[in-house]
């Protein structure tokens, strides 16, 4: 296979080649060239003086001679810093991108598949995976540079000593290659079960991290701790069956490679003895096949080397491949309709996988700009899923939803996104200050919106208490706040967006009764400019409700209630929750 179609074959090599900033790379090519030369002009240098100066004892040719020996390490050494520098930034410019085109494209997959993989190995991959792959492809191309021009000059300085001693030197390098694919499939077996074991290890512990306060109250810390020793013997013994196979085949690599040199000095010292070579081509010859050998084992290794490189590229690809779920469909209708007045619910039926029983069967509702609208439920009866679903973040087995009539799956993903806001009593708080979480709704908010949108959360009062104010740090995961006062945080954000449909899944469940009251009473008008659909369990949620749907095993049992009406499904569900 071509190194053409190993890159079209491939989605991160493919993305690696054209972000590759091609001139660059040539430059960096043509300076390893020039550096490598200089390099190679020492041997030469050797042959004069050994076989011209020192037999002529000129003193002028002596000195030229030392000189070149300091100039031409120092000159290499020289482009080798530059080379350096044009590395680095060639380097950072592809990195950066390939992260971001990474990161982009797991962000924007369906979140059912997100979902799938482990924060640990995402962090890895984008993180680790990208960096790996970037620097390993750029020292490969700048390697195989550097080798193909070293050996390119042994080879035509040994052609002019004796055509017998390179065929010799070919012979016995040619012997080491099966070796080398050996070294090869080992290293890729070790790294791909160093990666799996690295990814699992990081869960586990971040399973152990995440989940403390269950560890506590359970006693689990001598368990988790025994447990984490355990994988790691484990791996170790793994790992050890793989390092020792690899050692035995390098013992024979590194026996075939004392051969060279071996063979140089045997067959070059008889034809300085039989008066065919000079003292000086001899020690020219031992220095070029020397480096030869270096350069013959570094393009054999390249493919040791590239191997590892397909591991990384493997794992990239599965998010370069993910479906981008804003492109997978492309909308009929680009924007939102101006003012919803109108969300109907039409015969939904929704389940994760095939295999699965449907959360949701047949539910059909329609939800009125103005109107407060409850949802209310039992446990497990898909309030949560079914908002969900209304968020776009799954998708109907069969049924639509519409909005004024258009089928929200017409319409471009990230404008109905922009115009449906969910409050969950789950939201992720950045790390951080107030200000920050809040501007993620609105980045050019102006004083006045943000003002108005702590206004109707009650999260003004919240600000009264903090001496740093807005620009109070929260911490991962907003632990500087009380869950009521992240649940008014969220509020406010979710105001600040100005959405045109409000789903709110229990936005008072960690606010006491006196604060919820005010919270309904500032949070009342805003709602009712919006279509509006209020998840709860709260019997003063209810009340405050006009009209109430009921939710029970996926299906709707209820559509126009109103809690002022005795003895209905809803009010028992609302009397169960109390009791609860």
């Amino acid at each position: 296979m071509s190194y053409k179609e190993v890159i079209k074959n491939s989605s991160a090599l493919r993305l690696f080649w054209s972000l590759l900033p091609k001139q660059r790379m040539l430059l960096i090519i043509i300076l390893s060239f020039l550096a490598t030369l200089l390099s190679l002009g020492s041997p030469f240098v050797i042959r004069f003086l050994l076989d011209s100066v020192l037999p002529s004892q000129n003193l002028n040719h002596l000195v030229v001679a030392a000189l070149l020996l300091i100039l031409l390490p120092l000159s290499a050494r020289g482009v080798g810093h530059v080379i350096v520098k044009q590395r680095i930034l060639l380097t950072a410019v592809v990195q950066s991108a390939l992260q971001s085109k990474v990161m982009s494209s797991y962000l924007s997959g369906p979140i059912a598949r997100i979902l799938e993989y482990p924060i640990g190995h995402v962090n890895t991959v984008i993180l680790s995976d990208c960096q790996i792959l970037v620097i390993g492809i750029v020292s490969l191309i700048e390697a195989f540079a550097q080798s193909l021009v070293t050996l390119g000059v042994t080879i035509y300085f040994l052609l002019s000593t004796s055509p017998h001693l390179v065929v010799g030197v070919v012979l016995v390098s040619l012997c080491r290659f099966p070796f080398q694919r050996k070294m090869a499939s080992l290293s890729k077996e070790g790294t791909a079960l160093q990666q799996s074991w690295q990814s699992e290890l990081s869960t586990n512990t971040t399973d152990s991290f995440n989940g403390i306060q269950t560890v506590k109250l359970y006693v689990l810390e001598d368990k988790q701790s025994q447990a984490l020793q355990a994988r790691v013997l484990k791996k170790y013994r793994e790992m050890g069956v793989i390092e020792r196979r690899l050692q035995a085949v390098i013992s024979m690599e590194t026996l075939l490679n004392a051969c060279i040199p071996a063979l140089v000095y045997g067959y070059g010292g008889y034809l300085a003895l039989m008066g065919k070579a000079s003292l000086g081509v001899l020690v020219a010859a031992l220095q070029f096949v020397s480096r030869g050998t270096e350069s013959l084992n570094a393009l054999v290794g390249l493919y040791a080397r590239a191997k590892p490189l397909t591991v990384h590229s493997h794992r990239i690809n599965e998010f370069l491949e993910f479906p981008n779920e804003f492109s997978s469909s492309p909308p009929q209708i680009k924007g939102v309709p101006s003012k919803v007045q109108e969300l109907v619910v039409r015969d939904v039926f929704f389940r994760y996988k095939e295999e699965d029983s449907f959360l949701l069967q047949g539910v059909s509702f329609s939800v009125t700009r103005g109107v407060l609208t409850a949802l209310a439920g039992a446990s497990g009866s898909g309030k949560t899923t079914l908002c969900s679903i209304l968020c776009r973040l799954g998708r109907p087995r069969s049924g639509s939803i519409l909005l004024n009539g258009i089928d929200v799956q017409e319409l471009d993903l990230r404008a109905y996104r922009e115009a449906v806001a969910l409050y969950t009593d789950m939201e992720y708080y950045f790390a951080g200050s107030i200000r920050d979480n809040l501007m993620i709704a609105k980045s050019k908010a102006s004083c006045g919106e943000i003002a108005r949108a702590l206004y109707i959360s009650t999260f003004d009062e919240v600000l009264l208490t903090l001496p740093a104010g807005l620009d109070t740090i929260i911490g991962k995961a907003g632990r500087a706040l009380s869950s009521g006062q992240k649940q008014r945080l969220s509020l406010a954000r979710m105001v600040l967006r100005e959405p045109q449909v409000v789903l709110l899944d229990e936005f008072t469940s960690h606010v006491d009764p006196l604060s919820e009251g005010a919270m309904r009473s500032r949070i009342e008008p805003w709602l009712r400019e919006r279509v509006s659909l209020i998840v709860s369990h709260k019997e003063g949620t209810l009340e405050w409700a006009d009209r109430i749907l009921v939710l029970e095993h996926g299906k709707v049992s209820e559509k126009n209630g109103s809690y002022s009406k005795g003895g209905n499904q809803y009010a028992l569900v609302a009397a169960s929750s109390t009791k609860a």
